[in-house]
């Protein structure tokens, strides 16, 4: 039921924006209109007379029958500024610098804005003259619109296109004055009072001239196509393949796509093991094959249009891909959510009625039809008085539209304020009144917050599909599950945790892990091999990201390798590598060693840890020396794969103790949320575990998850919580895993993580900072070393380490100290804030 709520939250958050892009498109000030019907129906030839004088096949026609003869200057361009010093300056060019002139004057202040309205009455008198004398010669018998006259610059031709520039540029000129002009000269001339009446009268008079060229250019240039193709075959005929070239290739596709998306979505469903990944895969083709139809038309029509230029009279592909972009993205829309509708993410089908579809469905309409005719009317008059009319009119059929929306979502949206645990008191105090004038005001507002609560959700959904996002997101999800789970948390408190021989297998895993995770970097090193590239490689990773699995998986490669495990001292390492190779130990079996080497073929010597070689005493890079030194001189007999601790590793370098002949560095990043979530499975899975999640509650930003079943959303928020804070590094996921679970009586439940109260490093002091850095820098390390790198007193070192150990920050084993598990990430992180750490 829960999710319903929240997937109907998402339906008025979308159905609502529809609406408030609708509001806002009016608004946003008009870009300059694209060049009318009837400057475009001319100037196919004109916008480069020279190059389609020379590819143009009809320039043979003119040539053959020499019927009329081209004059000596070309036609003018179409802003009329071709010939503007070899003529008098006319009536527009007069308006326009007059207009230049006011609008800078305006500007400085100079001039009033209500100066606008005597220019324009003084400009209109004007236009409507041009529009009803060209009007008069566009009727005339000598109006000939055909290819013909056009590539021949047909005397009467030029005349008629001189005319279209200059009504182009007037009517252009008048909207730049509407959009200059007060409000009040505006208002007046846009409403339904006499002046609006005018205005209309004159716009639907240039409209009407518009589609006065677009048909007599239309029938002129159709009847003209048997002679074309007489004398100029070859593109009539490449133009007709095309065409049936189009239409068999979309026909192919869609008989494909009937059986092709359905089969397609099968064969990845039933690809093992189903992974998330997969399953958005399967989701997304599911919707694509519902939902293409309208696209794969959209694509198919301007493809026909880019390529059937017949008639070439741009106005009419302009007017025909208009209709076609706003048809086919209203019906996609529409289609889409019927489907999300149909097929919904928790049974939604069950929990929307028929009503509430079909305002969706209204709303879509309304919507994709506004935007049509706006798309329309720019294209061919501007947004000017017919334009206001039309917003207008469909402000008033909205009207209906929203109290109809309303009516059949107000009890879904009372049911999400009602559901929604962080409700602020005041939208709670607003959803008691449901009835009579004060419910319907309460739907309103419960509309809004649910369309707030969805879009809030939407984003955070949005910006999880990355992992930036979901690294910035999961602390959000964290305090939610803290606050929502609050009181399981205290009656859980009691529970006992699982016995640790169980913990010890849930963290170690026994060698199994997941093959795919560094699966790029073990190829690298498989092509080393194969191309006899025996160098050096370093490994870097952190502590815990999974360097010794990286080594288990090399070890698979070549059965020719050896395995070793650095301790403090290069001799106990030279001394275990003798053993291996059954090589005496003495004073000479380093040469001993690098002859069984040579001899057994060793293709390949894995060393791990090789960090522990580094010690803070002073002189405490000898024994690293000697492991360098060693692996240089076994260049070129054997491939080495040295791994490192990335807070070493920089130090490491500095000192410029890595091997010299190291040409590869692989740093070890951390693992995707999908891939500490198979590791987790794995593990519980592996140790025969079936964690219940049952009595966590989900918060509400995790609802709609990929999984459907809600024990899988539930488990989804934990792992991902988890993955968060572990950031990650698959040890400690592992580690928080296994600390999350409780044994209550017969089954194994699920607690919240527990985190570390990270604010504690806040009031530390430097020498304690300091402390901890040596620590994480080294991994375990002695109190003598301590005080030997920090050269702090004894009193000063024991306090800091007996303040960081009565937190539970630091682990004493084996005379050594290192940071312990639970706060490794949050010790790391805040000292690399600080500039102590490089991470």
């Amino acid at each position: 039921m829960q999710g319903q709520s929240h997937n109907k939250t998402i339906f008025i958050a979308i159905s609502m924006a529809l609406l408030v892009i609708t509001f806002l498109s009016p608004c946003v000030s008009a870009a300059p209109p694209e060049p009318s019907p009837v400057h475009q129906a001319f100037s196919v030839v004109e916008e480069n007379p020279q190059k389609n004088q020379e590819e143009s096949p009809q320039e043979v026609i003119a040539s053959e029958e020499d019927k009329l003869k081209k004059p000596d200057s070309i036609l003018p361009e179409p802003d009329g500024a071709a010939n503007a010093e070899d003529k008098p300056e006319g009536q527009l060019e007069l308006f326009e610098a007059e207009f230049a002139e006011l609008k800078n004057k305006v500007d400085n202040l100079t001039r009033s804005p209500n100066d606008y309205k005597e220019f324009y009455f003084r400009l209109r008198p004007v236009i409507e003259e041009k529009v009803a004398i060209f009007e008069k010669d566009l009727l005339s018998d000598k109006t000939d619109l055909s290819l013909f006259a056009q590539i021949n610059n047909d005397e009467y031709f030029q005349h008629l296109f001189e005319q279209a520039i200059e009504v182009k540029n007037l009517f252009y000129l008048r909207e730049k004055i509407f959009n200059e002009a007060p409000p009040e000269f505006v208002a007046i001339h846009t409403s339904t009072r006499l002046d609006g009446i005018k205005e209309a009268k004159l716009e639907a008079s240039y409209i009407k001239l518009e589609l006065l060229v677009i048909a007599k250019a239309t029938y002129d240039r159709f009847m003209e196509i048997p002679k074309r193709f007489h004398l100029a075959p070859l593109d009539l005929i490449v133009t007709l393949l095309k065409l049936f070239m189009a239409i068999f290739i979309f026909y192919i596709w869609r008989s494909w796509a009937k059986d092709g998306f359905p089969n397609w979505r099968k064969r990845i469903l039933e690809q093992r093991p189903a992974t998330s990944i997969k399953r958005k895969y399967a989701r997304f083709i599911w919707y694509l094959d519902k939902t293409r139809s309208p696209i794969e038309w959209l694509v198919f029509i301007n493809i026909l249009l880019a390529s059937l230029d017949v008639l070439q009279i741009p106005i009419s592909k302009a007017t025909i891909s208009t209709i076609a972009f706003w048809a086919c993205i209203t019906i996609f829309i529409f289609k889409l959510l019927e489907k999300m509708v149909e097929r919904g993410k928790r049974g939604l089908l069950k929990g929307i009625s028929k009503a509430q579809s079909r305002s969706i469905k209204l709303l879509i309409w309304w919507f994709g039809l506004f935007m049509m005719m706006d798309s329309l009317l720019s294209l061919y008059i501007g947004e000017v008085t017919i334009f206001a009319w039309l917003s207008r009119l469909f402000l008033v059929l909205f009207i209906p539209v929203y109290l109809y929306l309303i009516s059949t979502w107000k009890q879904d949206a009372f049911q999400v304020v009602g559901q929604e645990r962080d409700a602020p008191d005041w939208i709670k105090r607003i959803h008691g009144n449901q009835t009579g004038l004060k419910g319907f005001v309460s739907a309103n507002i419960c509309v809004l917050y649910s369309i707030y609560m969805g879009t809030v959700h939407m984003f955070l959904q949005i910006i999880y599909k990355a992992e930036t996002g979901r690294r910035f997101t999961t602390e959000i999800y964290r305090k939610k599950f803290i606050s929502d789970n609050q009181e399981g948390i205290d009656k859980q408190s009691h529970l006992p945790d699982i016995e640790t021989s169980l913990k010890d297998k849930l963290i170690s895993g026994d060698g199994y892990e997941i093959e795919s995770v560094h699966a790029a970097h073990i190829k690298l090193v498989q092509k080393m091999m194969d191309t006899g590239d025996l160098s050096h490689v370093s490994v870097v990773g952190e502590r815990g990201i999974g360097k010794t699995f990286f080594l288990n998986s090399l070890s698979k490669i070549t059965p020719n390798h050896l395995r070793l495990n650095c301790k403090p001292s290069f001799k106990n390492l030279l001394c275990e590598l003798a053993q291996q190779l059954n090589v005496p130990i003495n004073q000479s079996m380093m040469e001993q060693i690098r002859n069984a080497i040579i001899e057994n073929d060793v293709r390949l010597i894995l060393i791990d840890n090789c960090h522990l070689l580094l010690s803070p005493r002073a002189n405490g890079q000898k024994q690293i020396r000697r492991l360098c030194s060693w692996v240089n001189n076994l260049s070129g007999q054997c491939l080495c794969v040295l791994t490192f601790n990335s807070s070493s590793w920089p130090l490491v370098k500095a000192l410029g103790l890595e091997p010299e002949h190291n040409t590869t560095s692989i740093k070890l990043g951390p693992w995707s949320q999908n891939e500490i979530e198979s590791l987790l499975d794995q593990r519980t899975r592996l140790n025969q575990i079936d964690p219940d999640f049952s009595q966590l509650i989900i918060p509400r930003q995790l609802a709609d998850n990929e999984d459907e079943e809600p024990e899988n959303q539930k488990k989804s928020g934990v792992y991902r919580v988890i993955w968060g804070y572990a950031d990650g590094n698959p040890a400690i996921s592992c580690r928080l895993l296994s600390d999350s679970l409780a044994q209550d009586k017969d089954k194994v439940i699920v607690r919240l993580p527990d985190y570390p109260d990270t604010t504690l490093m806040e009031g530390y002091e430097i020498t304690t900072l300091l402390l901890l850095r040596v620590i994480c820098q080294f991994g375990a390390i002695s109190l003598k070393e301590i005080k030997g790198n920090l050269g702090y007193r004894n009193f000063a070192v024991r306090s800091a380490l007996a303040r960081c150990q009565a937190n539970g920050m630091i682990d004493f084993h084996d005379n050594k100290y290192s940071i312990s598990w639970l706060w490794y990430r949050s010790v790391s992180r805040y000292l690399s804030r600080q500039n102590l750490l490089i991470r």
